[in-house]
């Protein structure tokens, strides 16, 4: 290996201590960057943590309300089943009690009671003649017999009366169960809409994430070779350093041994000066001193 002379040294030096200030900015400015995804990965995952907490709580929430929904379901087709039963026992009951007669209907046994009463009546008032009193009363009789099966189908008409009733009554139950079906369901469907919402911002950020984080790969992995450089200038920064103090000692000494050598030189001129009686100057009495 070829030596470098002493200039070439400290201009080695000079150049690697201007390399190593350079890596040394570099190195600050990769670092900060690599935090700086680091941290913005952080945060990311955080949010997404975050995230999937609240899509948790919805999921939950609109599973109950889904259980809700399905109760409530239940509950309205049993009181649709009871309908059912009530109106098959309405047709069971007209047909059994009122062989389909539809008179039974029509008829109004108050009336045929008011009936009966004007012509009683109009006997009891009225003076008319035997015959027409006959006729009369024979008209009461066949109206009494018409009231007495009326009078049945009136007690038909009262359980079948009572009978719509209680439909009535479980309908606007139905009723009910279907508006809270509806609204509950309502409920579910936003929650369900609000995790869908939220599952894409998931998907979003997962992506972000990922690319913060091969980023910060990217600025890790050249953190660590230009640390590796900066080592590696350093160790020759070192050496060079070294052979420049070794160059300033044996300049210094070199100095030093030519001091000594022009100190004796003079000195012998002076001792000279001296045997010779010649006159001495300030600086050989200086030198003679030394």
């Amino acid at each position: 290996m070829i030596e470098m002379t002493d200039k070439k040294i400290f201009e080695e030096l000079k150049d690697k201590r201007k390399e190593i200030s350079e890596l040394r900015v570099l190195l600050t400015k990769v670092n900060e960057q690599k935090e700086e995804c680091y941290q913005d990965k952080n945060k990311i995952s955080q949010e997404i943590r975050e995230l999937i907490s609240e899509i948790k709580k919805l999921k939950k929430n609109r599973d109950t309300l889904t259980d809700s929904v399905k109760k409530i379901k239940a509950k309205k087709e049993k009181i649709v089943e009871k309908i059912k039963e009530k109106i098959s026992h309405i047709i069971k009951v007209k047909k059994e009690k009122m062989g389909g007669k539809s008179d039974g209907f029509k008829a109004n046994p108050m009336r045929l009671k008011k009936q009966i009463e004007a012509i009683e009546l109009k006997i009891e008032t009225e003076a008319i003649s035997f015959d027409k009193e006959q006729k009369l009363m024979k008209q009461i009789k066949e109206i009494k017999s018409k009231f007495s099966e009326y009078d049945k189908v009136s007690k038909t008409l009262e359980e079948i009366n009572d009978l719509s009733k209680e439909i009535d009554e479980l309908k606007v139950k139905e009723k009910e169960f279907k508006k809270e079906i509806k609204k509950t369901a309502k409920e579910s469907q936003k929650k369900h809409e609000k995790m869908l919402e939220l599952s894409g911002r998931v998907d979003k950020l997962k992506v972000e994430e990922k690319e913060k984080y091969l980023k910060f790969l990217e600025y890790k992995k050249e953190f660590i070779q230009i640390n590796k450089n900066l080592k590696n200038l350093l160790g020759t920064f070192g050496k060079l350093k070294g052979g420049a103090e070794e160059v300033k000692k044996r300049k210094q000494k070199d100095k030093e041994e030519k001091n000594r050598l022009t100190i004796q030189d003079r000195k012998r001129e002076v001792q000279e000066k001296i045997e010779k009686g010649e006159k001495l100057t300030t600086e050989d009495l200086l030198v003679f001193q030394k």
